[in-house]
């Protein structure tokens, strides 16, 4: 497509939401990477045309423009251009080491691993869109206690019906940042206009934020390819990465309300993963924090190029 910018002779996705080549993004998808590159692509192309066709975009109806233009809060975007950047800067390390220790604290909350250097000494990788299988643990536990959590009847039918799926889909992961040599990881949950979802079909006290969690201390699988099987669950940490504006306005979201408390008091985490083990849980809310992309833009100048894009 003509409209498209280059770099390294390659037409990339688009110049400034998503300024990577099909071929630079698709090492970072585990599994059927073309898939998610069509994705981007197609939302892309939607985009330009609908701009073309709209010199002056204020005399368009919200109704209108919303589909054409939501590459412009599309999560998926956002996560993997900005931590696509992180990952590729020169002085990924260090600045990654102000960063994080801005969100966790000057040491790693990790007991093992004493210092940021020693969390990040090694050859890093970076995965998006990670579907991890909900926990075997959970699926159990559910089955047991399905009418303490669900009350509607042709829910709790369906969920007793033997030829049914599990109770749970794949938790996807928005993006992991790991180090196979010592196991050290970061799970990251993106949001930029949405709120944490809850639609969990057999269990309407779970959210998204609790999935994510719950796979951040699950033990690592050997058939999710990649390196990502060498993720250690005592030495991951879970970022959420939103906009400034939600963490100045935590009231406005209902993951900052869970977030918050989380990271608050480890007794909220027993409440909520009700089938984990509380020994297990101890510390947990140390390892969780919350970035904004404005945080990384400070961080890596030219990581959000549309914040910077008048």
């Amino acid at each position: 497509m003509a409209w498209r910018a280059t770099t390294s002779g390659n037409p990339v996705i688009h110049p400034i939401y998503l300024p990577y080549a099909a071929e630079q993004l698709s090492r970072h998808f585990v599994g059927d990477s073309a898939r998610h590159i069509e994705h981007f692509e197609r939302s892309a192309e939607r985009y330009e045309q609908f701009m073309a066709a709209h010199r002056d975009a204020t005399d368009v109806a919200l109704s209108v423009a919303r589909r054409p233009r939501q590459i412009e809060q599309d999560e998926r975007v956002w996560s993997v251009a900005a931590l696509k950047h992180v990952f590729d800067h020169p002085q990924r390390n260090e600045r990654l080491i102000d960063l994080f220790s801005s969100c966790f604290g000057r040491q790693p909350p990790i007991r093992d691993l004493p210092t940021w250097v020693s969390c990040l000494d090694g050859p890093l990788e970076l995965f998006f869109q990670v579907q991890y299988p909900s926990p075997p643990a959970y699926l159990d536990w559910l089955a047991e206690h399905l009418e303490q959590r669900h009350l509607i009847p042709f829910v709790l039918d369906a969920a007793r019906r033997p030829s049914r799926r599990p109770l749970e889909g794949p938790v996807t992961v928005d993006a992991v940042l790991l180090n196979p040599s010592n196991g050290f990881a970061v799970l990251f949950e993106a949001q930029v206009l949405d709120d944490c979802l809850s639609d969990v079909p057999y269990d309407s006290l779970r959210n998204q934020l609790t999935r994510t969690i719950d796979i951040m201390v699950e033990p690592a699988r050997d058939d999710l390819g990649g390196a990502l099987e060498r993720r250690s669950p005592d030495r991951t940490l879970f970022c959420m990465l939103t906009p400034q504006l939600f963490r100045d306005h935590p009231e406005s979201r209902h993951y900052a309300a869970l977030l918050i408390d989380y990271m608050g008091c480890n007794d909220t985490l027993v409440r909520d993963l009700p089938h984990r083990d509380e020994d297990l849980l101890q510390g947990v809310s140390s390892r969780l924090g919350w970035l904004t992309f404005e945080d990384l833009l400070r961080s890596f100048p030219g990581a959000c190029p549309w914040m910077t894009t008048t």
